[in-house]
């Protein structure tokens, strides 16, 4: 009964229509829409797999808001049902909260980016935790129509260590009005040991995205190019989900990363030659 007060209380999302803009964006943030990942945890040798849906369903009103609820179901089951964030929109701004006390929102996803613009969008915690401080500095390097999803726009983002924009951290794509190519909670690109890919997404049971496998069997084999530049090695042609570790020559492991896109970066402590295995195969990169 405990559990129930809780979820019956305290668990609110908090949406008003996303306005379509000039390109017609899908407007994912709506009553009914499911959005599917695959979520890898890395904190141990043996990669964690779990299938996290996040679901919106019911009305309610917050913080004097017409609004929405969503939720978190882990591996199909209902019996794991939990509160995920709160959130409302404005335009093509999509604002959220973790924490009821804050009294402040944060920016989830800005669709509204055009090629060289920048935003700092916060990254979600779990339910009842502030998500003050979590910060990631993305800019928007393109917008494209995708050949892949028709119909759909790809924004090419990418992630820079601090306010300053100077330092890039990786990078990866938002699927204009429905979320990170990550999933819908999962906004940024760094890498924190868990990694996470979106499979499907889904309004009333109708499917208005899915991951194409198909692409992905065709580039499973294609080599992964390794540039450095300072301190920082980039894995370029990587297929997103992939695992990949890299290590020193004395044997200690300084990253283990799951893709989130094609390409990702990773800071290396120190100068040396590294071993880079990725889905099995190894290469070698040396950081002066």
């Amino acid at each position: 009964m405990k559990t129930l007060y809780f979820l019956s209380v305290t668990a609110f999302l908090c949406a008003s229509l996303v306005h379509p803009s000039v390109v017609s964006a899908e407007n994912a943030f709506v009553n009914g829409t499911s959005w599917e990942s695959t979520v890898y945890g890395t904190q141990s040798p043996v990669i964690d797999e779990h299938v996290q849906t996040v679901v919106i369903d019911g009305e309610t009103e917050a913080f004097g808001t017409s609004c929405l609820q969503m939720w978190e179901i882990t591996d199909n089951d209902d019996a794991t049902k939990s509160p995920a964030a709160i959130v409302h929109s404005e335009g093509d701004k999509v604002y959220f909260q973790t924490d009821l006390t804050a009294g402040k929102w944060e920016l989830l996803y800005d669709f509204g980016l055009t090629e060289g613009d920048k935003c700092t969008v916060c990254v979600p915690g779990n339910w009842g935790e502030s998500s003050e401080g979590r910060n990631a500095y993305l800019k928007c390097t393109a917008v494209y129509d995708s050949d892949e999803y028709p119909g759909l726009q790809i924004m090419e983002m990418e992630e820079f260590a601090d306010e300053t924009f100077s330092t890039s951290i990786g990078g990866g794509k938002w699927i204009k009005g429905i979320s990170s190519e990550r999933g819908v909670l999962d906004n940024s690109f760094g890498m924190d040991g868990i990694g996470s890919s979106l499979t499907k997404v889904a309004k009333n049971g109708n499917v208005i995205w899915k991951l194409n496998t198909a692409s992905i069997t065709n580039t499973a084999e294609a080599a992964v190019a390794i540039s450095v530049n300072g301190n920082t090695m980039t894995l370029s042609g990587i297929v997103p989900g992939s695992p990949a570790v890299i290590t020193g020559t004395d044997g200690v492991t300084v990253a283990r990363i799951i893709a989130a896109s094609e390409s990702v970066s990773v800071v290396i402590p120190s100068s040396g030659i590294y071993l880079v295995t990725v889905n099995g195969k190894s290469y070698k990169a040396v950081v002066r």
